[in-house]
């Protein structure tokens, strides 16, 4: 079924489901666990190191220059004493600037390691969304583009429409498939302007995933 025949379904069934408020709470807490495992994830990252430290001789090459003329020679054999301290100089920051890295990365860790023990702490908690709407719930609860990769956002707004109103429901809206409609037609209003159109205007859309967000919102009855 495609997505908007998907959607047509939703209009039809809008005032046949209903919701309880436990499951409310455990959409919550999927949102809670998909940003755990992305920290789980920035952790193990920062666990190593080299992911994010830059030495200050990346990039130095001690290849000689190809020249013609001995007056060329003579001007690079007489830069080679400065040269030569400069490297030395740059060899003697190599531990501090990684023990630098190091401290930032351990810095960053437990500040992450933090915030993974508050969401830890607040699972089975919150406060409840005032307005049962898939669209509310999201601006509460959801996940931004900073905490969760794009799939994984879409991931769990799928869960959540299965938690909220059924597998079926969550079949026939296909989420993923509405994402993609989204980014289609996203991409297809700014195609004349990079395909070079004089002057063709560029629209921002915003997410996509918070316009799919809004269509099915607006077509799915309220939960309690």
């Amino acid at each position: 079924m495609g997505a908007e025949s998907d959607l047509k379904y939703l209009k039809k069934s809008k005032l046949s489901l209903t919701i309880d408020s436990e499951k409310e709470a455990r959409c919550i807490d999927a949102s809670r666990a998909l940003r755990i495992s992305a920290i789980d994830k920035k952790i193990k990252e920062l666990s190593y190191v080299s992911n994010r430290y830059e030495s200050p001789l990346a990039g130095v090459s001690l290849r000689m220059p190809a020249v013609q003329g001995t007056v060329q020679r003579l001007k690079i054999f007489a830069l080679l004493p400065v040269v030569i301290v400069l490297l030395a100089f740059l060899a003697m920051l190599v531990p501090v600037c990684y023990a630098a890295c190091w401290l930032e990365c351990r810095k960053d860790i437990r500040s992450l390691k933090k915030k993974k023990k508050s969401l830890l702490e607040s699972m089975g908690e919150g406060d409840a969304v005032g307005i049962k709407t898939l669209e509310a719930l999201w601006c509460e609860h959801g996940v931004g583009r900073d905490d969760a990769t794009l799939d994984g956002r879409i991931r769990l707004i799928d869960e959540w429409i299965e938690i909220l109103y059924g597998k079926d429901c969550s079949m026939n809206v296909d989420f993923p498939r509405v994402v993609e409609r989204v980014q289609a037609e996203n991409a297809g209003a700014n195609r004349p302007y990079y395909d070079g159109v004089e002057g063709a205007p560029h629209f921002y859309f915003g997410c996509p995933v918070e316009q799919a967000v809004d269509q099915v919102s607006e077509l799915l009855p309220l939960y309690r």
